[in-house]
């Protein structure tokens, strides 16, 4: 676990990465996975400049990441399910907007936002 980061109640990570600044909700549970740091000065940038609504960087309140790489610059939501299942360990491809499946670890591209309650 890196320098800054905000962590809420009742969070469990076990065997993972967590980079710099991170902001991770309450009762959230990180599994054999990375989750790499928000570049803070470029917040307004990775989400569409001024004009646009913004998701929060960050992993929301309740979510599961299992077995995955989160990028830079990500959300999140609250309840998501960020893991991939068993039957679809050798599916390689995209699984959503933001997201692929490579050699059975889902990635969260750069930028990306997973929805609340979201899962693969």
């Amino acid at each position: 676990m890196a320098d800054g980061c905000v962590i809420g109640a009742r969070t469990r990570i076990e065997n993972s990465v967590i980079g710099l600044r991170c902001r991770i909700g309450s009762d959230v549970t990180i599994r054999n996975s990375s989750s790499w740091a928000p570049t803070i000065t470029n917040r307004r940038a990775a989400h569409g400049g001024p004009h646009r609504r913004t998701a929060p960087i960050g992993i929301g309140a309740g979510a599961i990441i299992d077995g995955a790489i989160v990028d830079k610059n990500c959300h999140i939501g609250a309840g998501a399910r960020v893991s991939a299942r068993r039957e679809r360990l050798l599916d390689d491809g995209p699984v959503g907007e933001h997201c692929t499946i490579r050699d059975g670890i889902l990635i969260v591209a750069k930028n990306g936002v997973v929805c609340e309650n979201w899962h693969v």
